[in-house]
Parts: C-alpha cells; sequence; structure tokens
C-alpha cells in the first residue's frame, strides 16, 4: 500500500470507517449481495461460466472494493478516484474510464488487500499519467483492479511504452472488464503460487516497475 506498512489479519472480515452508514447498508450492500452467488463459486475454485452479465457485476464489486481501498489508504497519499467516479458508479453502476479487472486463481485459500498508486512514464512523456493499482485476494480468488488517470497535458495519449514485471498474465488472468465474449471459462489455465514468479506478490508488484506515485 504505497509506503504505508502491509497488515495481516488471521480473519476474512475487516471493519474500515470509510464510508457513510447509508451507503454501506443501502447500495453497497446490495452490490455485495448480487455477487455473493458468483464470488462464492470463483473463491471455492468452482469451474463455472461467467457470462458478461457476471463480468459486469464482479467488475463492479471489485471496483467498489478498490474504491474503499483507495480511502483507507487516503491518509497516506490523499486520494486517486474522484468524487465524480464514485458518484458515477454509485448512480449509474459505471466503472471509471481506462479501467481493467483480471481475475485470477490461488493454489491456497487466503485473505489479502493490497493497494499502491505507480507514475506511467510514455515514450518521451516522463510521468504522463498515474494507476492505480489494487489487488484482493478472497479465499481462491485473485482480483486486480487497475484504473489510470492521464496528467491533463497528456489526457489523449495512448498507454503506451508501459513495462510490467515478466510473468504468464494471460494464463495465469482473466479479463472481466471491459467484458468479453463468449463467456470466460474458470478457473483459468494456470494457478498463483506461494512463491516465485507466479505469486501473489509478483502480482501485486508487477506494475512497480517506476517510481511510486505515493506521497
Amino acid at each position: 500500500m504505497g509506503k504505508a506498512q502491509a497488515s495481516t489479519v488471521s480473519h476474512s472480515v475487516v471493519e474500515v470507517r470509510c464510508v457513510c452508514v447509508s451507503c454501506n447498508g443501502k447500495w453497497m450492500s446490495a452490490l455485495e449481495s448480487e455477487n455473493i452467488p458468483i464470488i462464492g463459486r470463483l473463491m471455492e475454485n468452482t469451474a463455472t461460466p461467467l457470462d458478461a452479465a457476471q463480468q459486469t457485476s464482479l467488475a463492479l464489486w471489485a471496483v467498489m472494493k478498490a474504491m474503499v481501498l483507495d480511502a483507507v489508504n487516503a491518509k497516506n497519499r490523499g486520494r486517486f478516484f474522484t468524487r465524480e467516479e464514485c458518484e458515477a458508479l454509485h448512480l449509474h453502476r459505471k466503472i471509471p474510464g481506462k479501467t481493467v479487472v483480471q481475475i485470477g486463481s490461488y493454489v491456497r485459500k487466503g485473505y489479502n488487500a493490497d493497494g499502491t498508486i505507480v507514475w506511467f512514464d510514455f515514450p518521451k512523456a516522463p510521468k504522463a499519467a498515474k494507476a492505480s493499482v489494487s489487488t484482493f485476494v478472497v479465499g481462491h480468488l485473485v482480483i486486480q483492479v487497475v484504473t489510470v488517470h492521464h496528467e491533463p497535458e497528456h489526457e489523449n495519449d495512448p498507454v503506451t511504452g508501459v513495462e510490467v514485471r515478466d510473468g504468464e498474465w494471460d494464463k495465469l488472468l482473466l479479463r472481466i472488464w471491459p467484458t468479453t465474449t463468449p463467456p470466460l471459462a474458470w478457473p483459468p489455465p494456470a494457478t498463483f503460487a506461494n512463491s516465485g514468479s507466479s505469486s501473489i506478490a509478483t502480482l501485486q508488484n508487477r506494475w512497480r516497475l517506476g517510481k511510486d506515485a505515493t506521497v
């Protein structure tokens, strides 16, 4: 989580005070309930197809969690997601532009949330954009949400020249946002391990090749 120390808990429920009671008990709870059947199968690693509607619903839930994690980390680095992006998710079920959500399978059951912000350097344009990278482990389910914000002078530049750490990401991860058709087959061909190039730590750090954008 940037420069803040990570914390580990021995259970899967952690209370954070960063959303109002109304949001937590209404639309956020409704989105959570909507995804319980989907997440339940994925976190138990039960083979299942995911159609476009299920991919969208799970991506909305994942981005919601990324926004909550961003709010938790705001004390150390400021907020990444704008008020407009949060309201659009709430009111219109709209995922921020330039967002990619991918899911994978972990060999063990675990519970973890990791968030960081990194700068992206484009060819001949250093620090042209920064990205929020949020990684979650829920049982066997691994989720990573990446949202890019361009600096104003580079708003229309394509995201090119960005490097990630080596890994068999095309085998380890399935993209659920933007959605894909036909339905995705879960689980993916490869599984995340405890160590090595296919570890959860490598996934968390795969974008951390440049300067940390944490302030």
